[in-house]
């Protein structure tokens, strides 16, 4: 689509540039279930934290990198034309190597060694061939954790498009600071971002792997720093004037830095409650937190109207937006769990027994069959 681009603009103007745009986001819109699927058979859980977010640091690395090869490639002959070409021919080249490097399972992997391969297993508790199992949809919708994270994931989305779309829109017309100008200045906020996302990794596997915080709790303290961070953030800038444009910058840095703390907190939450359906619920609870997504640039044009420079407005809608987020993590932190659910290996032996115990396996559907377990059988990872 990267590559059309430019021929489907000449063809058809903003209108081709809009639907092909629309029809990118929904080809990239399985990128983060499918890492999480893969991240699920594959990360330790003592390593989960670190594993997942060298793989998720790519997307701010690449953008790091993209603003400022965007602004060179542009001053070539081929103009802009050159930008979707050469992010084409990228995307292409990345995904040979995806196809030809990865395996869904370690055991299906052609170059894994023996001692790596019985690591993993032995980490995640996975047998050597598992069978295909329909998707729990009915215990998923029932789970209260799940619904927590779902939680957690509208509050850091709805200030991730905040963040995306109306600071620099409030930089520009109410403190007169034009970022987009710079590609410097558009890539510090996911420089910092990067690194902050690099620390509190570490530091999350750290506290686990030395039994100082529990898998639930070092979930609850990331996502908060996040929460709490974006929301301080929010309302220091609301405050700041066109005179304190370095103020503003360095607050802004530092707050896209410490949201990076969801990367530690709910994004690895749903793997941990399941390892085998975390791309599943993701891409659930990633469906809902875009959908009231849409709300948050609509509410903000509708606080600020045609004033976009009047500082007052602006503080309700940051205001808005940091009492949501904080909100949103007060659930998550009350009802998550980082327990792993019974419902992520239906056919194990505490379900055959508990099934025998109660007399139950009579006048079952196959359905119920799979899915119905014993009461107290959840078992911490």
């Amino acid at each position: 689509m990267a590559l059309a681009t430019p021929f489907l603009i000449s063809m058809g103007g903003w209108v081709a540039l809009v639907a092909v745009r629309v029809c990118m986001g929904l080809t990239q819109s399985c990128f983060i279930p499918a890492t999480h699927t893969l991240l699920g058979q594959w990360a330790p859980v003592a390593e989960r934290t670190r594993l997942s977010n060298f793989s998720y640091a790519g997307i701010q690395f690449g953008t790091i990198i993209t603003m400022p090869l965007c602004g060179v490639l542009s001053t070539t002959s081929l103009g802009w034309t050159l930008i979707f070409y050469s992010m084409g021919a990228l995307s292409l080249a990345a995904s040979a190597f995806f196809w030809f490097l990865t395996a869904s399972t370690p055991r299906q992997h052609p170059f894994i060694g023996e001692a790596e391969l019985r690591y993993i297993e032995t980490s995640l508790q996975t047998k050597a061939e598992e069978e295909q199992v329909p998707i729990p949809w009915r215990h998923i919708v029932r789970s209260r954790a799940m619904w927590a994270i779902a939680a957690a994931h509208i509050g850091g989305n709805w200030c991730f498009i905040i963040f995306l779309v109306q600071i620099p829109t409030y930089l520009k017309n109410a403190l007169g600071i034009n970022i987009t100008d710079s590609a410097m200045l558009s890539s510090l906020p996911f420089v910092s971002q990067w690194l902050f996302s690099w620390a509190f990794s570490f530091l999350s596997d750290f506290l686990i792997s030395r039994h100082l915080l529990s898998l639930t709790n070092c979930r609850k303290l990331f996502n908060t720093i996040a929460a709490v961070g974006t929301a301080l953030g929010l309302a220091a800038m609301s405050f700041l004037s066109g005179e304190h444009r370095i103020a503003a910058v360095t607050t802004l840095v530092l707050t896209v830095g410490l949201s990076s703390g969801i990367c530690s907190g709910y994004m690895l939450n749903h793997i941990d409650l399941s390892p085998r359906f975390g791309g599943v619920m993701y891409g659930m609870s990633n469906c809902l937190a875009n959908l009231l997504g849409l709300l948050a640039p609509l509410s903000a044009g509708f606080i600020l109207e045609d004033q976009p420079t009047e500082l007052g407005r602006w503080r309700v809608v940051f205001f808005t937006a940091a009492a949501l987020v904080l909100a949103c993590d007060l659930l998550y932190v009350l009802f998550t769990t980082s327990q792993q659910q019974p419902w992520n290996d239906p056919q194990t032996e505490d379900y055959d027994l508990g099934f025998k115990e109660k007399g139950q396996e009579k006048n079952m559907t196959p359905a119920e069959t799979i899915y119905k377990f014993p009461e107290n059988s959840e078992k911490e990872t």
